[in-house]
């Protein structure tokens, strides 16, 4: 195998093992090798990268040259081998000029991502490095012209992709991996405290509720503990995967409350003051975007206005047949198929 594959692979698997950089089949990573373009498969994870073949090779210049074209799907037609269907995100990789190629879902970058004021909060922490602010766009080809319209009039190292994650690339494994080091630094924020869930409480509320269950994750109840957060997780949808996962809204229950109605249609209720509960059919990757949430939310500063995207956006992602996809892979991973 290739060093620059082997070493891609090392980093894939050791940045994918971190629910603060990565959730379930979130992020992706990729290396240019001659004309191959090996890009992380859609619907896997990059934890598994040591493990399992979770990377697509590309005819690059072919992506590239499709990019150019206009097309809209420049990177399923220059497949070479396999039946994996490469990241949606492939074009944005080809894209880059960068040797190798990291877009994280950091939940410190998210956390500025998100907020209103994010850019101006964000600069301070990148000065000194070459960097873009990527206004919110469909991930895929959209966010693909995007960031080639921010490259043409001054080239970067690092993309804030706004209200979705970071981006980053280096010519050569450890350029990139002191990269990621050096940007997760530079972004992390301070963690919020948090009270205890109420436990018996919650079961009692469990035990009249059929069809729900305890999230995986215990982190997940303190979102149900501090007001603050949870009106920042009940007043939209803050990023793409959290639509695809968690879908578009998650409830809110008062202190109260003695069961989730029937027919509540959220994966996610929040009891306030006592907990968190999850639709019992909810799979591993909304469990970790579940998480997700709790280790945005708290990092969100203090003072800070959440920015959620627009409904239509939300529907237009929860409609995508791409994340469909990867809903799929994640169901079928789950049971073992």
């Amino acid at each position: 195998m290739d060093e620059d594959l082997e070493a891609l692979r090392r980093f894939s698997a050791a940045i994918g093992a971190d629910p603060t950089v990565v959730q379930a089949a979130g992020g992706n990573t990729s290396v240019k090798i001659d004309d191959t373009l090996w890009v992380k498969a859609s619907g896997l994870q990059l934890k598994d990268a040591l493990t399992e073949d979770v990377f697509v090779p590309l005819r690059l210049s072919g992506v590239r040259r499709r990019i150019e074209a206009g097309e809209d799907q420049p990177a399923k037609p220059e497949v070479l081998e396999g039946r994996l269907r490469p990241s949606i995100e492939t074009s944005l990789h080809a894209l880059l000029p960068h040797r190798f190629v990291s877009h994280t879902h950091s939940v410190a970058g998210i956390a500025f991502a998100a907020a209103k004021d994010g850019r101006e909060r964000i600069a301070a922490r990148l000065d000194g490095l070459d960097w873009h602010w990527i206004p919110y766009v469909m991930p895929g080809v959209p966010l693909t012209r995007a960031v080639a319209k921010a490259m043409a009039e001054r080239p970067a190292d690092v993309l804030v992709l706004k209200n979705h994650g970071l981006v980053y690339g280096a010519d050569s494994a450890e350029a990139l991996e002191e990269l990621h080091r050096e940007l997760e630094a530079r972004v992390a924020l301070p963690v919020a405290p948090s009270d205890e869930p109420d436990l018996p409480q919650l079961q009692r509320v469990l035990a009249a509720s059929a069809g729900w269950r305890l999230p995986v994750h215990a982190k997940v109840h303190e979102v149900a503990l501090d007001p603050r957060r949870v009106a920042l997780a009940t007043g939209g949808v803050g990023w793409p995967d959290h639509a695809i996962f968690l879908a578009d809204r998650i409830a809110r229950l008062p202190v109260t409350a003695e069961a989730i109605p029937e027919g509540e249609t959220a994966k996610l209720a929040l009891v306030e003051g006592v907990g968190a509960l999850v639709r019992a059919d909810l799979g591993p990757a909304g469990d970790e975007l579940a998480l997700c949430l709790a280790l945005v939310l708290e990092r969100f500063p203090i003072d800070a206005e959440m920015i959620y995207l627009p409904p239509e956006e939300v529907a237009a992602l929860m409609g995508w047949e791409a994340e469909t996809y990867r809903q799929k892979l994640a169901r079928e991973r789950a049971a073992g198929g």
